[in-house]
């Protein structure tokens, strides 16, 4: 039984004024069903919440006996303890359940999931791609539904390694297979039109993107005051206007005037979603990406606004040092270093000192950006920032100040070169 958020204040009173006394009323058959319905319920809500799901749901289980439900509980706490890392203990991984039925060979699925996404975590692409090798459907010309469910968010993990590694093309071709399935889970679409906005827009298919989002208002309060999916595609729909606002500059600089309402609107988003990711007390390290995606948007859009429009360009400053702050609060989550992206941020400042006529402190930003890049190279983990990474080089070179990389990445030999690393994974 999954639960839906408008039962939490049902289950929460249940367990306020209950637990101490009345769960010892209950049979095992019923403890069991308040442990499904408490996995489920730790999906929503803020840390204190999940915790009190968690530790419910252990209690519970201390007086019984299910392997299937012990297995899930312990990727629960797993998951949790990635997502919080250092505020929920890990636990160690439950020896493998071996699968007897479609339930069990789901649960199977999803343990795939995750150790493919922890992967990822580490920038262990291949790796992670060889992990998901690791499941199939019990009956693989007929899969049951909650195999197809694990089915699909395997191939959209896929689509997401494609599109990290850079290879549009080919996370194009699997989220567009994926797209046209039948019976598609609705737990996978959010991620589907997210992605695949963003693989259009990498790929200067803004029409696409924004046809993709404009049906329904993800700009709304009603979006952004939803928490997870619905905000992501709130971000979704934020990057869809930058890059049409971006695109067009690319093709004439002189354009300011028709992309500012992009522009406009994708920065409304942005600054909805700042002011709500940054009152997030115990922000989940999902939470934390996201927050830098959309500090990182907005710091372009006021690099682009000063630059081609009437706004100070050394405000832009500011914008890039509240990103490099978040860059650096996910410092060390999971093994991941923010070399990459502080490579961008020096670059993008170096262009921005040049321009206001500090030579020395752009030297020394070009300096820091070369040293990064040598530890890290061109990455597409963000959405835009290789291609902004890109616009910024060209500007280096052009302004005389040489190039922090050594090759150009643009137009169709930029989509081939892509396409064929990525058939390497």
């Amino acid at each position: 039984m999954e639960l839906c958020r408008a039962q939490l204040p049902q289950l929460q009173h249940v367990l306020t004024y209950f637990i101490p006394g009345f769960l010892e009323q209950f049979s095992p058959s019923e403890r069991l069903q308040v442990v499904v319905s408490c996995l489920s319920s730790s999906k929503f809500n803020r840390l204190d919440w999940k915790r009190r799901m968690l530790r419910t749901a252990e209690k519970i289980m201390e007086d019984c006996y299910d392997l299937l439900l012990l297995a899930k509980l312990n990727l629960r706490r797993r998951k949790l303890s990635r997502l919080y890392p250092g505020e929920i203990e890990d636990c160690q991984a439950a020896p493998g359940l071996h699968p007897v039925d479609e339930s069990s060979n789901s649960h199977l699925g999803n343990v795939v999931l995750f150790e493919a996404q922890i992967m990822m975590d580490r920038n262990e692409l291949s790796r992670a791609w060889y992990i998901l090798d690791g499941f199939c459907a019990l009956n693989r010309t007929k899969p049951s539904t909650v195999e197809c469910r694990v089915l699909q968010h395997i191939t959209l993990f896929r689509a997401r390694i494609r599109r990290y590694s850079g290879d549009y093309c080919g996370s194009m071709r699997l989220l567009m297979e994926l797209y046209s399935t039948s019976g598609l889970s609705k737990s996978v679409l959010p991620g589907i039109i997210s992605l695949l906005t963003s693989v259009h827009c990498e790929l200067g298919e803004t029409d696409a993107a924004m046809r993709l989002i404009q049906p329904q208002n993800f700009v709304s309060l009603t979006w952004l005051e939803i928490q997870g999916q619905a905000r992501l595609l709130s971000l979704a729909s934020a990057e869809a206007h930058f890059m049409v606002g971006l695109r067009m500059l690319m093709k004439n600089e002189k354009a300011f005037d028709a992309a500012q309402s992009s522009l406009r609107t994708a920065k409304e988003i942005y600054r909805k979603l700042e002011g709500m990711y940054r009152e997030i007390p115990s922000p989940s390290i999902v939470s934390l990406f996201r927050h830098f995606s959309v500090s990182a948007g907005l710091a372009m859009i006021a690099h682009l606004e000063g630059r081609f429009g009437s706004a100070k360009l050394g405000d832009a400053r500011s914008y890039w040092k509240s990103a490099s702050d978040v860059a650096e609060r996910m410092r060390g989550i999971r093994g991941w270093k923010p070399a990459s992206v502080q490579m961008i941020i020096a670059c993008s400042v170096s262009d921005i000192t040049w321009r206001l006529g500090m030579p020395k402190t752009t030297a020394n930003l070009i300096e820091e950006a070369s040293e990064l890049y040598a530890q890290t190279g061109r990455q597409s983990y963000f959405f835009a920032l290789a291609l902004w990474f890109d616009l910024m080089e060209d500007g280096l070179e052009s302004n005389g100040l040489g190039r922090i990389s050594k090759q150009r990445y643009d137009g169709k030999a930029k989509r081939e070169r892509i396409s064929m690393e990525g058939q390497q994974l």
